[in-house]
């Protein structure tokens, strides 16, 4: 069996290089995928930026290109079902206010992989994914390759319901009030 990774925190919204962090990631972090021979697996990227052509360039100069794909940025419905056709998500960013993103994955039932960036930490629990403490290679391999031996034992479903639950508008709303109420 294949699984299938999934990223798409490349967007470069605010000028931030945030294509220039994944093709980083990718250099400095060639090895963690190289080595992980083990299982048989497959890397989707979305998102666009300045740096779509020289992340491609990358993954073509290191021969990923049968293990990995860099695409351009998805449309919601097409983001949707990436992640429904994905096995995990992997967020490797060093800084996130919240983290949409793995919001998202969960929402659609991905357990996640994640680096300890602020706000993480009060999302995600072992029954939703890993947390990485520290951005290191081992770590990072040793992270991937334990959700993906155990990726079957992920609720799906529960991850979704749990995220749904949490971040639905309505509770997102009641939550505000009762804080505005507090103050009052």
């Amino acid at each position: 069996r294949q699984y299938r990774l999934f990223q798409h925190f490349l967007y470069d919204w605010s000028g931030t290089p945030a294509m220039c962090y994944c093709i980083r990631y990718l250099y400095y972090h060639r090895y963690v995928v190289q080595e992980i021979t083990e299982i048989d697996w497959y890397l989707e990227i979305y998102g666009s930026g300045y740096e779509y052509k020289n992340m491609n360039d990358m993954v073509e100069r290191l021969n990923l290109s049968h293990k990995i794909t860099i695409g351009h940025r998805l449309e919601r419905k097409n983001l949707i079902e990436k992640y429904l056709n994905s096995d995990i998500f992997i967020l490797l960013s060093k800084k996130e206010t919240f983290g949409v993103v793995y919001i998202e994955a969960m929402a659609c039932g991905l357990p996640v992989v994640l680096l300890k960036c602020g706000g993480t930490e009060n999302v995600v629990t072992e029954t939703k994914g890993i947390i990485i403490r520290e951005k290191d290679n081992e770590k990072v391999k040793n992270s991937i390759r334990k959700i993906l031996s155990e990726v079957n034992d992920y609720n799906r479903q529960k991850i979704a319901n749990d995220t749904y639950n949490a971040y639905n508008f309505r509770n997102i709303i009641d939550r505000q009030l009762r804080i505005y109420n507090d103050l009052l």
